[in-house]
């Protein structure tokens, strides 16, 4: 369900309140840019995402920003380090002969393993492949890192626009994949160091003051 006039309304009296430059102070003139922003997210998307902005962002975020934290906060991707901590761990356990059989997973066959979220999978694909990275020395030099981190950028660039105009959809009409959880495999590998993974955090309820619970009220109740 899209954002409701009441969600809104406190999300404008939140936004209203953060600081702005002096030529360009909160007016009603604002509103329908960011409507245009919030009004596609669920109550609690658009909730949250204004809330984290009021708390973490030092100036009033532009109604894009806005959509780009939402897409950040809605879709956990793994990190560089994770991505290149999981690849070699997998490489080194398992080499060319990765991929799980479909009716005995205890089996494997020639292929790329089952990865944790398919940013992970399209890393791989732009450092060569999985039987490239597995055929020579790149799973144990230097240069697969710089691979990894260098794909990472390209790769996580495009799967946060995606989920962007994800975020621009009906909740109903959505491509789940782009919002599935992500957790971090566990790295058996003894062969190395375990990198540390990233962790996300997914947004906290605030505990809104009581003044503005009482301004909120006072808008939502003009609206009536």
């Amino acid at each position: 369900m899209a954002l409701t006039n009441r969600t809104l309304a406190e999300c404008f009296v939140l936004l209203s309140m953060m600081n702005s430059g002096k030529e360009q102070p909160w007016d009603d003139r604002h509103k329908p840019l960011y409507e245009l922003a919030l009004k596609p997210m669920t109550d609690e998307e658009g909730s949250a995402v204004v809330r984290w902005a009021a708390l973490h962002e030092e100036w009033r975020p532009s109604p894009a920003r806005l959509i780009q934290i939402a897409a950040e906060q809605s879709s956990a991707i793994p990190d560089a380090e994770a991505a290149y901590a999981e690849i070699l761990d997998a490489a080194q356990r398992h080499g060319e002969y990765a991929c799980p059989h479909p009716s005995n997973p205890n089996i494997r066959t020639l292929g790329p393993p089952e990865f944790s979220h398919p940013v992970v999978k399209q890393i791989v694909s732009y450092c060569g492949g999985w039987e490239f990275i597995c055929s020579g020395d790149a799973n144990k030099s230097e240069g697969l890192k710089k691979q990894v981190r260098g794909a990472h950028e390209s790769v996580s660039r495009q799967w946060v626009e995606q989920v962007k105009t994800q975020l621009m959809l009906p909740p109903s009409q959505r491509n789940q994949k782009y919002f599935q959880a992500w957790k971090p495999l566990p790295i058996l590998s003894s062969e190395r160091p375990m990198i540390e993974r990233l962790k996300v955090d997914p947004p906290q309820l605030v505990e809104m003051p009581a003044e503005i619970r009482k301004m909120i009220a006072g808008t939502a109740k003009a609206l009536k």
